[in-house]
């Protein structure tokens, strides 16, 4: 029995020696699904080789020389094609032209920037000429201001328009597009020239007359007006000077009813019988005697006052009239303006005037 034993232990210990000589595994298959080779482990389960952590497909790694792999690139910046460029639309059509007399334009429409707005930029050009440019970055209020849907109303007014006008509009969106620029042409309107001259009144004492006419600076005196031939002339009279005692230097329309009271000295009117008693319009204005020099052209003159007195002037004064429209005598209404240059108080006084008038 030793002997079976002994052969039996013999046998085990070849079968180990063996197996340590060849670097066979004699455990069952099953209880792994790895190989040891050295020191380095490959599983089935796992991509790694060793402990290094890198990526085992090396065709990833590959890249033929000259060429960029982008595959891992990704667009990080706006992508400025999904926005439209700004279009500005303007209702007007170019060219324009100013009306009579006007000197001045309001440019309305529309601004659509998808991307919302940042600037809109306006040039002004004369002869080609660059003479202002102007730039709004906030649209709260015109002539830019944001309706909805990133849609603005354009309201830019134009003023003092005394030559041919180039306007230049453009406007930038938040992503820095710019719209393509829209150039609108204006043309002045005609303008007239203001006839102008002087005229000097006499007070109610002094030899020169005290009535005129304001669209041709003819003078005529009390008798001329209030005698046979007062048809002929009461048509005429815009003006009455008088000095009076609380009103000192005044200008009366001829209807002013204070012509007619005896204490103011002048009843010829009321007695003489004249035929037109024409109801001018007056108003002192608050403008400088510099400001009425500039006046050069019909446009320029002032809107109609709605008194028919002018009192207590002085020389440097300035008087706004509109004399009245007769059909009977075929006299149209004309607007002016007249600045006392000189005055002389009292009855026996005078008081002149440059007179700006229509034609």
């Amino acid at each position: 029995m030793r002997r079976v034993i002994h052969s039996f232990f013999c046998a085990f210990l070849f079968c180990v020696s063996c197996t340590q000589m060849y670097g066979l595994d004699m455990r069952d298959d099953n209880d792994s699904d790895s190989v040891q080779v050295d020191d380095d482990v490959i599983t089935e389960d796992s991509a790694t080789i060793g402990d290094s952590g890198a990526d085992t497909d090396s065709s990833s790694d590959t890249t033929v020389p000259g060429e960029t792999d982008d595959s891992n690139d990704t667009d990080s910046s706006t992508d400025t094609d999904s926005f439209a460029i700004p279009v500005i639309t303007v209702d007007q059509s170019s060219p324009m032209q100013l009306d009579f007399n006007e000197d001045a334009t309001v440019l309305t429409g529309t601004i659509v920037a998808k991307a919302g707005l940042k600037q809109v930029t306006v040039r002004y050009l004369v002869n080609d000429e660059t003479v202002d440019t102007k730039r709004w970055d906030t649209f709260a209020a015109p002539p830019v201001s944001i309706n909805s849907n990133q849609t603005y109303a354009l309201a830019l007014a134009v003023t003092d328009i005394k030559n041919d006008l180039t306007v230049i509009l453009t406007a930038t969106d938040i992503v820095e597009q710019q719209s393509e620029a829209v150039t609108i042409d204006i043309h002045p309107a005609t303008r007239i020239p203001v006839q102008e001259f002087n005229v000097k009144l006499g007070a109610q004492d002094h030899d020169w007359g005290p009535t005129a006419c304001l669209t041709s600076g003819d003078i005529f005196s009390v008798s001329e007006v209030a005698n046979s031939e007062a048809a002929l002339h009461s048509d005429l009279v815009d003006i009455f000077y008088f000095y009076a005692t609380t009103r000192k230097a005044t200008l009366y329309a001829p209807n002013n009813k204070l012509l007619y009271n005896d204490d103011t000295g002048v009843d010829a009117i009321k007695n003489g019988g004249w035929k037109y008693q024409n109801s001018t319009k007056l108003g002192k204005l608050s403008i400088t005697a510099a400001q009425f020099d500039a006046v050069d052209y019909c446009h320029e003159l002032p809107v109609s006052p709605a008194s028919d007195i002018a009192a207590d002037l002085a020389e440097g004064d300035v008087v706004a009239f509109e004399t009245e429209e007769n059909l009977e005598t075929e006299r149209s209404a004309h607007k002016g303006i007249m600045k006392v240059v000189k005055l002389e108080e009292g009855n026996t006084g005078f008081i002149s005037l440059d007179v700006k008038v229509e034609p």
